[in-house]
């Protein structure tokens, strides 16, 4: 099984079953999980729960007990093949300085640095709604856009105010529901 943990309950999860919809095949092989919180917290959480980088023990002890949780039927050491961690830099994080910011996102990109091992960490900088940050689809200038740091803490209306798009929730596919052939079609 492979184990995808997103920071956000909704955002990242919609976006990641639109890619899953298009490039993914077998999806019972997969378990997305919301951490519902920031890197910046998951690297606290791990700290204290001192479980050497096992971000799959740290999560079953989170979600134990609760209805909706995703690693319920799971056994850690024989389910999980690989695990994907993606989360926002937030380096306009107010509540550490930018050298610690730095710091701790450098240590967890060493602890989670493949994917069969403890995971792999991979970051939207400055967060998802990056993916938004185009004129138009395709963009060919996609890769030369950049930001400000002082332009991160408004990000989303940033990328609101660059993007040709209102949205880009014109290329979700929301609800845990199949797209209907119309919303397929108004996709290409």
């Amino acid at each position: 099984m492979i184990l995808f943990v997103f920071e956000g309950v909704k955002r990242e999860p919609d976006l990641f079953r639109t890619i899953q919809r298009l490039y993914f095949a077998n999806r019972e092989e997969q378990i997305v999980c919301s951490y519902n919180n920031n890197i910046y917290q998951l690297y606290k959480d791990l700290q204290e729960y001192d479980g050497d980088g096992d971000i799959v023990s740290l999560l079953m002890e989170k979600f134990a007990g609760q209805a909706d949780n995703p690693l319920k039927d799971i056994d850690a050491s024989a389910d999980i093949s690989e695990i994907y961690l993606f989360f926002d830099y937030d380096f306009h994080n107010r509540n550490l300085s930018l050298e610690e910011i730095n710091r701790q996102v450098k240590e967890m990109l060493e602890t989670f640095n493949n994917e069969t091992e403890f995971g792999r960490l991979y970051i939207d900088y400055p967060m998802v709604e990056s993916i938004r940050y185009t004129k138009q689809l395709p963009d060919a200038n996609y890769w030369t856009y950049s930001v400000t740091r002082s332009e991160c803490g408004k990000f989303k209306g940033v990328s609101a105010d660059f993007s040709a798009y209102d949205s880009f929730d014109f290329i979700l596919l929301k609800d845990h529901r199949e797209p209907t052939e119309v919303e397929m079609e108004e996709v290409k």
